[in-house]
């Protein structure tokens, strides 16, 4: 039995891995699935040297979804598209990425949105008050501007959502695109 199988064997039954209905009703082919979760699996690894954040993440549910086009959160589990975690190739990105998620639970940014301004620049504020975070915690290179998949600005470092999105706005910052 390879070490995968015998993984997922450990996971039978469990809702962890359980496929969520994705709008459009995409399935995925059990070989995307299957190396999807091998890179998730060596991520969730890869987080326990980072004990904080690795134990906050393993409490939360880890549930493939391609209606979402990366990572998201529900506060409650933790989604990824299989197609996404593939394309990254690396158990570093989708470590940070994890955590990342993580991060926004325990920011408890489901309960600290503004009514009346826009959630994709809500959401881009929160980002950029998690992931000085995440330099801070050792993964540092997500501030080369050559890793598109997370936004940092070394200005923000430090500052809460609330402050973040307060400047955001009196700079008239349009809402990201790819947000």
């Amino acid at each position: 039995m390879s070490s995968l199988a015998s993984i997922k064997k450990g996971f039978k039954g469990d809702v962890m891995f359980s496929l969520a209905p994705a709008p459009d009703n995409l399935s995925v082919p059990k070989d995307v699935l299957e190396e999807a979760l091998r890179i998730v699996l060596k991520s969730k690894l890869a987080l326990m040297k980072h004990r904080f954040f690795g134990s906050m993440a393993l409490t939360m549910q880890w549930v493939p979804h391609c209606g979402i086009e990366s990572y998201a959160t529900n506060y409650v589990s933790i989604m990824f598209n299989p197609y996404a975690v593939i394309s990254e190739k690396t158990t570093k990105m989708c470590a940070a990425s994890l955590c990342h998620e993580t991060l926004h639970k325990i920011m408890r940014h489901c309960i600290r949105s503004v009514p009346g301004v826009d959630p994709k620049l809500q959401n881009y504020a929160m980002d950029l008050a998690i992931n000085p975070i995440l330099v801070d915690e050792g993964w540092g290179w997500i501030r080369d501007t050559s890793v598109k998949e997370f936004v940092y600005e070394s200005k923000y470092h430090g500052w809460h959502f609330e402050k973040i999105l307060e400047d955001l706005l009196s700079n008239g910052t349009p809402p990201p695109i790819d947000q």
